[in-house]
């Protein structure tokens, strides 16, 4: 029993995991608005608008969709970057 209850914990985690990537050419699952550009950005893929900057999470409010799920928008490196929750 505390097997299929490891497996079926560890299939969630791989279903909910980003699309991870080496290259901006390897993110072939998520899909951005046409205001956003598609970045492989530290080994994840995301959605980043490179026409706003940012200076704190109050500056990248609401949500976004990545692999056709809801994300979260949140500051990195001064862009604002969809990731999954």
């Amino acid at each position: 029993m505390k097997v299929a209850v490891v497996v079926a914990l560890l299939c969630f985690v791989c279903y909910t995991a980003a699309e991870t990537c080496s290259a901006d050419g390897d993110c072939k699952n998520t899909i951005c608005d046409a205001s956003h550009d598609l970045e492989c950005h530290r080994g994840q893929c995301t959605c980043v608008n490179h026409a706003t900057a940012c200076s704190s999470a109050a500056d990248c409010s609401g949500s976004c969709t990545i692999f056709g799920r809801h994300g979260r928008w949140h500051c990195v490196d001064a862009k604002c970057r969809c990731f999954f929750v």
